[in-house]
């Protein structure tokens, strides 16, 4: 699955469960750029691929400063790597579970 497409099915989902969404966003501390991230509920997610050059962008570095920074509470992100999810199904079902932890911890309404 390419990265459009994988970027596309997680948008649906997320905005199906009540996000607002927006593409494409800076992150800054990693220095970083999400597929979708909700400004207002601090969720967001990175669908890794090697044809969007993410794992030269997503490195072990970064995702520490990301895993430091989902620690303390500054923000929620579900980070898919292709290998690990190769449908479509998959991806959703992946995204429903990240939201339906969030929600069951009271991290999100």
């Amino acid at each position: 699955m390419n990265e459009r497409t994988g970027a596309a099915i997680l948008k649906q989902v997320f905005e199906g469960r009540g996000f607002t969404i927006s593409e494409d966003v800076p992150l800054g501390d990693p220095p970083v750029v999400l597929d979708g991230y909700d400004h207002v509920a601090k969720v967001g997610y990175e669908w890794i691929t090697t044809e969007a050059g993410d794992r030269e962008e997503f490195t072990p570095a970064a995702i520490a400063v990301l895993e430091a920074r989902i620690a303390a509470g500054e923000l929620h992100l579900l980070l898919i790597d292709e290998t690990e999810a190769v449908s479509e199904g998959d991806l959703v079902l992946m995204a429903e579970r990240f939201i339906d932890m969030l929600r069951a911890q009271g991290r999100v309404p």
